[in-house]
């Protein structure tokens, strides 16, 4: 009975920061032991943005993290085009 409630319940999904591609969307976690469902939010980032040819998806607990990383994504797109994402990783692998 509760798996068919949450599947009636309808996600939000938000584009973030306006008009950038960027899109958070809620996500209903697995059911807890104690019976309760968590709500996560998933960011994902479009090919335009990363350079790549799929999307780079993230997961936050909360909208505020959610929202802050999205438009540190989008800023450095912005300022620095798709060389930022190539910089960001490979600060990241150490190369």
């Amino acid at each position: 009975m509760q798996n068919n409630l949450l599947r009636s319940v309808r996600l939000k999904v938000l584009e973030f920061p306006k008009d950038s591609g960027i899109k958070i969307r809620e996500r209903i976690n697995a059911i807890s032991k104690q019976g309760q469902a968590s709500v996560s939010f998933r960011v994902s980032l479009p090919t335009k943005l990363t350079g790549k040819t799929a999307l780079e998806i993230r997961q936050f607990p909360n909208m505020p993290l959610a929202k802050e990383w999205a438009q540190k994504q989008y800023d450095n797109f912005r300022h620095h085009g798709i060389k930022a994402q190539e910089f960001i990783l490979t600060v990241q692998v150490g190369m």
